[in-house]
């Protein structure tokens, strides 16, 4: 057999079209995952089973260069399981979609579990960003893409990946006078870095609303520190009428103003050659 008969071949969306006897249209509103376009629940999987079978994968580059857009920015947020950091990252979209629509560009969400997650990282983004992610997720990441990537509130060993963080400053005079509460840090050095600087206190990390409550009901009279607007919020809430709250929130602006720096820094960017810093804090007192 020659070797032309050997070559897989590759499917196309009126492939799938004829396969499962629907209009090509309805076929790349259901891959493209646009929801109102009237497709049945049973449609709508048997398009998505054939085209797993088929290994099927938009031809997003040939879109992206026919119709001269070379603005996509992407970004993965590896925090989801806790209540607190779902909320300050929803805030945190809100902002910084809104700057980079001003830019002319368009954000694009990636989810950890999307059953599109690969050729979601196929895409030719600009920049991929990545938030609150773990070191296991970077590797990840990088291996899966060959865009330019931003670690936000996560620190790489890795000199090739540009950084933004949150600097939180702590007082080592309190001691174990001290307590902090703070959402989970997925990145094991950004961890670290932050907690180190809480050296002594009490320190939590609060999931969900249950964890809070138990936690203040425990220290009654002692003022508390806590790290980021929605379990701040929170904490205050559930406060005794004795108890002090210090919410240190971290403003939204100076961080998307960096991270806003840092892709036009990583768009012009043809390589590492006189880049003197990779890392950008911003500070929260």
């Amino acid at each position: 057999m020659e070797k032309a008969q050997l070559k897989k071949k590759k499917y196309t969306m009126q492939d799938i079209a004829d396969a499962v006897g629907v209009s090509k249209a309805t076929v790349s509103y259901v891959l493209n995952g646009k929801e109102n376009s009237r497709v049945s629940e049973e449609t709508r999987d048997k398009i998505l089973h054939v085209a797993n079978l088929y290994n099927y994968t938009p031809n997003f580059a040939a879109k992206y260069l026919s119709s001269n857009v070379s603005n996509f920015i992407g970004i993965i947020f590896g925090g989801m399981s806790s209540d607190f950091n779902r909320s300050d990252f929803m805030e945190f979209m809100d902002a910084l979609t809104e700057e980079i629509e001003k830019a002319g560009d368009s954000l694009i969400y990636i989810h950890r579990d999307d059953i599109f997650w690969k050729k979601k990282m196929s895409y030719p983004y600009d920049v991929l960003i990545a938030v609150n992610v773990s070191k296991a997720d970077i590797e990840k990441i990088s291996k899966a893409t060959f865009s330019p990537l931003l670690l936000v509130d996560s620190l790489s060993e890795d000199p090739l990946f540009f950084q933004v963080i949150t600097r939180y400053e702590g007082d080592k005079n309190k001691g174990k006078d001290g307590i902090l509460l703070a959402a989970p840090m997925r990145n094991e050095l950004y961890r670290a870095q932050v907690l180190e600087r809480f050296e002594g206190w009490e320190i939590h990390e609060c999931e969900a609303l249950s964890d809070v409550k138990k936690i203040l009901e425990g220290v009654q009279e002692r003022s508390v520190t806590v790290l980021g607007r929605s379990l701040g919020e929170t904490a205050a809430a559930l406060a005794g009428e004795k108890q002090k709250i210090c919410v240190k929130r971290g403003e939204l602006s100076p961080k998307i103003q960096a991270i806003l720096v840092k892709i036009q820094e990583l768009k012009r960017l043809e390589n590492l050659e006189g880049v003197q810093q990779h890392v950008t804090e911003v500070a929260c007192e």
